[in-house]
């Protein structure tokens, strides 16, 4: 069970108000051995399913996508229309950026499973029981796809855990090896995405920003070859105490979704780390190998970037 995001604490869901509803494909109905009633792009294989049509059903079902089945587990209170229209569109919309940005595929089609409680009373009883520590797997990714809030939080709070635990489930998923600062930095890029009326959006975080202006003003950024080696264990060390190596890791991401070799770059190095095991020199084999002047032609331009406007990227 996940309860924290990005960093070890709770983790939270949410609702996000938005003006008109977006377009979804075709999909099939079934229910699966838990009663629980379940959304796909395609029939289940063995199992009776029947035509329907997305965002007619309330929140205490599940929704899928091409790469990811949202399960929501099923209340015995009313919940808001937003908070069906929320789970519905801010998974769709990371896995959508996934693809087009950064040419990936998802074939495990992962499942996300959403646990809405009444209050935050509710919720408390509930972490305080069951919350215990998540253990990770070797490259330091929790172990977990579920996701525990109270519905009422704030929009941006809750959008803010759907979006950051969607983006480390489709990682774990296929990409298990992914670079401790490559999946630090998506998830924290993927935390500020809000799905608008008429687009998504993923803006930039003041707050590591301001971070990683500080830590080049006072000249102590990590050398950005040694932050894309780090292990688990060093990426703790080096995080503490002003989260350093987050900050820079999201700053990088943030760069590279900013131009338009970086998605795909970003997309090669998970499938070169995938490849080879997760190698530490993945990230800096593929930058060499692939970046305009390799590891110093991306440390010089990301250098250069950071100083100006982080406009916002729209998809």
């Amino acid at each position: 069970m996940k309860i924290a995001a990005p960093i070890p604490a709770v983790l939270l869901l949410l609702m996000l108000s938005i003006g008109s509803a977006v377009c979804f494909a075709k999909v099939y109905q079934w229910k699966d051995a838990d009663g629980n009633v379940q959304f796909s792009d395609r029939p289940p294989d063995a199992l009776p399913a029947q035509a329907a049509q997305p965002g007619t059903a309330s929140t205490n079902q599940a929704r899928a996508d091409s790469s990811l089945i949202v399960r929501v587990v099923p209340v015995d209170f009313r919940l808001h229309d937003r908070v069906n229209h929320m789970v519905e569109s801010v998974p769709r919309a990371v896995d959508r950026i996934y693809r087009t940005r950064c040419n990936l595929t998802f074939p495990a089609q992962p499942t996300l499973t959403i646990r809405l409680l009444p209050d935050q009373v509710a919720y408390d009883r509930v972490v305080g029981t069951a919350a215990a520590p998540s253990t990770p797997d070797r490259q330091g990714a929790p172990a977990t796809g579920e996701l525990v809030t109270w519905y009422r939080l704030s929009p941006d709070a809750m959008a803010q855990a759907l979006a950051g635990e969607t983006s480390e489930t489709l990682l774990r998923s296929d990409f298990p090896f992914a670079p401790r600062w490559l999946r630090a930095g998506l998830t924290r890029y993927f935390q500020l995405l809000r799905v608008l009326s008429d687009t998504t959006a993923v803006f930039s975080d003041p707050q590591l920003d301001l971070t990683v202006q500080t830590l080049r003003n006072t000249d102590r950024l990590l050398p950005t070859a040694e932050l894309l080696s780090l292990s688990e264990p060093d990426w703790q060390r080096k995080n503490a105490p002003n989260q350093r190596a987050e900050a820079q890791a999201w700053s990088l991401v943030y760069f590279l979704m900013s131009i338009p070799e970086g998605g795909p770059l970003i997309g090669e190095i998970l499938k070169r780390s995938e490849a080879t095991a997760g190698d530490d020199s993945a990230s800096t084999s593929v930058i060499d190998s692939r970046f305009p002047g390799g590891m110093g032609g991306l440390d010089a331009r990301w250098r250069a970037w950071l100083p100006t406007h982080k406009a916002a990227h729209y998809y």
